[in-house]
């Protein structure tokens, strides 16, 4: 299964079945209405063993990042393992996920840091830098040693894709990137050119900008617009094995005029569009056929499924979107609230069958919670932290992926979260959750980890 909140969180190479998550959690933050509410580092110190996955006291705060002397806008982070990472214009630099340890840093060898990758892939992390307000070169670097393995000028800002983001995205050792004409893959671990693929409906021109990319599976998604009224988006697969276009569709303009269409999975394909003011989720099969949509208000209530990505420091370096929710055996898992139910019955996850949009089951976090976010998935379910008030005890509970049945449950000690009412993001390493901030100041450090 696939760890959401857009999509995909960065992942490390060991995923732990939930049992052991739930012994071993590490670090987590609380998404909750597009804001982190409460970003912190959870330990368990029950002490005695032997009581179960679930056994123990409350979890409690384990480390954090050491905090800024002012304002930082972050670039992203990544978990490998042992290690996660947290990078601003300086530099990236890793941290032992058990202790928060400083183990190593990479720093650009001229100009700032302007971005990074939404995930890793085989160890190895994806960057951009250049000189202030012109990044336009893209660095491999190798995180086991921190560093670069190579790099290549993707962008000149003389020509005439002076004002083109480069699109980025990373998964199954390789790197896509957009050009002024379309896609480029390249080898994670040497550089090399795998594919090129062009641009535009027809496939001949670049008669459209790639505003978003994603790499899942064995597909490439992109979504392409021109920014014109009454012309649609246009989404489209290719094989992320040689760049060979797979299908296309076409996202036809809203009642405003426009298109708008956002990518949350590449493999399976599940992407977000607008329609009339309405917004849905809508999967797509093997050919482009589509098989289902889900709206973001419904039956099941509303839908919290959003992007998570929202770097607050701006340069021409993009990455895929994350979205809160979790994929996986043709199942999509988002939290809803539903205002029709009673108390205790009100915030749930829903697991949709992507194949006909239907709800496959609904559970609640029940009466002691009042929001929610996916956390994770694994063969075994669903991981969720539920919170209440403000200091007030959270849970983290797991949800069978069949019926959605309760694998168990533990408490958060609210009183240990550390508040920020930054947009952040989680991340799940070694068993261990690590929480995000994208904005770290003297009293939000940039990650808190749970133990």
């Amino acid at each position: 299964g696939a760890y959401g909140t857009q999509g995909t969180p960065p992942q490390g190479p060991a995923r732990r079945r939930l049992t052991a998550i739930l012994a071993a959690v590490v670090a987590l933050a609380l998404v909750a209405t597009g804001t982190l509410v409460w970003l912190f580092v959870i330990k368990d110190d029950g002490g005695g063993g032997g009581s179960g996955p679930l056994g123990g006291s409350a979890m409690k705060h384990a480390w954090n990042s050491p905090t800024a002397g002012a304002r930082v806008d972050m670039l992203g982070a990544w978990s490998t393992g042992q290690r996660v990472y947290a990078g601003d214009k300086d530099a990236i630099v890793a941290y032992d996920v058990a202790d928060g340890r400083e183990t190593g840093k990479f720093t650009p060898p001229s100009g700032e840091l302007c971005g990074m990758a939404s995930t890793v892939s085989d160890g190895i992390g994806v960057a951009m830098y250049g000189p202030a307000d012109q990044c336009d070169t893209t660095v491999a670097v190798e995180l086991a040693t921190m560093k670069p393995l190579w790099d290549k000028k993707t962008r000149n800002t003389s020509s005439t894709d002076d004002f083109l983001t480069v699109a980025t995205a990373v998964d199954g050792g390789m790197v896509v990137l957009t050009t002024p004409t379309g896609l480029v893959a390249y080898d994670l671990k040497d550089g090399t050119q795998r594919w090129t693929a062009p641009s535009g409906a027809t496939g001949s021109s670049s008669d459209q900008d790639t505003d978003d990319l994603r790499v899942e599976g064995g597909t490439v998604l992109t979504v392409a617009t021109t920014y014109t009224k009454n012309t649609p988006a246009v989404i489209t697969a290719f094989n992320s094995a040689d760049g060979k276009r797979k299908w296309t569709v076409n996202i036809p303009a809203s009642s405003d005029g426009y298109a708008s269409a956002w990518l949350v999975h590449a493999d399976p394909a599940v992407i977000e569009i607008e329609r009339n003011g309405d917004y849905l989720l809508q999967s797509y099969d093997d050919s482009g056929r589509l098989r289902s949509e889900i709206p973001m208000r419904g039956p099941e209530g509303v839908l919290d499924a959003f992007n998570t990505r929202n770097p607050p420091y701006t340069s021409d370096f993009d990455s895929s979107t994350q979205y809160n929710v979790a994929i996986g055996n043709d199942t999509l898992y988002a939290m809803s609230t539903r205002r029709d139910q009673a108390p205790g019955e009100i915030v749930r996850l829903v697991a949709f069958d992507l194949s006909t949009g239907k709800a496959r089951w609904s559970k609640p976090l029940g009466d002691e919670l009042g929001s929610g976010v996916i956390v994770g998935s694994d063969p075994d379910g669903v991981l969720v932290l539920g919170s209440g008030l403000p200091g007030a005890t959270g849970k983290l509970l797991a949800f069978r992926h069949e019926d959605g049945s309760s694998l168990g449950a533990r408490d958060v000690d609210g009183k240990d979260l550390l508040g920020a009412d930054d947009p952040g993001q989680w991340m799940l390493a070694e068993g261990r959750l690590v929480g995000f901030s994208w904005t770290a100041r003297p009293d939000v450090p940039a990650l808190v980890t749970l133990a």
